[in-house]
């Protein structure tokens, strides 16, 4: 971009008008490049250790056409680090998937439970009432509670109902009744049927 006509104290500071078209495009994307690498973990990183590292580098380079037109022309390279990043992703199970607030579209629900659209969403209500991650993936891995859980859940639940000071602060909305709630109905859910 040819800058000369413009006075100095409006000319474009950044270095970049100042380049060709060529030069500007590749350093454009270099830029973009470090901002979706700082944005996203594992999107430049060649081996991804996680789950959510392997499905940003898998976009990272589904987004790169050099890449893409090798993946296309069948390049065993390409291939074998697609299956490979693929593969890594699907460890990470629908639970970290949504705790991590992956959602890939079009996914089909064929399991039981809750599918994972409906688990990311849950994540942050349960985030909110302050369970941590680790009970959150709990709650979600459609594990069971044991049937002495369930039925000190159940006989914690109906000493609490009668209580009419805690039954107050709940239907007020305390931060600390709602989380207890939640989580005793989740337990009672979990676990066998009287």
């Amino acid at each position: 971009m040819n800058t000369e006509h413009i006075p100095d104290s409006r000319r474009p500071s950044d270095p970049i008008f100042s380049m060709d078209a060529k030069a500007a495009t590749e350093a454009l994307q270099a830029k973009h490049q470090a901002y979706l690498a700082s944005e996203r973990p594992g999107y430049d990183i060649a081996k991804p250790a996680t789950s959510e590292q392997a499905r940003n580098r898998l976009d990272a380079l589904t987004s790169d056409p050099v890449w893409r037109n090798r993946f296309e022309a069948h390049d065993s390279v390409a291939r074998a680090e697609f299956h490979a990043l693929t593969n890594l992703s699907a460890e990470g199970g629908s639970v970290a998937h949504a705790l991590a607030g992956i959602v890939p579209p079009g996914g089909i629900h064929t399991g039981p439970g809750a599918d994972l659209a409906q688990m990311a969403d849950a994540v942050p209500f349960f985030r909110e009432l302050g369970i941590g991650d680790g009970i959150i993936s709990e709650l979600l891995s459609d594990k069971p509670s044991s049937p002495l859980e369930a039925r000190l859940a159940r006989e914690w639940r109906d000493r609490h109902l009668k209580d009419e000071a805690w039954v107050k602060r709940w239907n007020s909305g305390d931060p600390v009744a709602r989380r207890e709630m939640v989580l005793c109905s989740m337990v009672i859910a979990a676990g066998p049927e009287l």
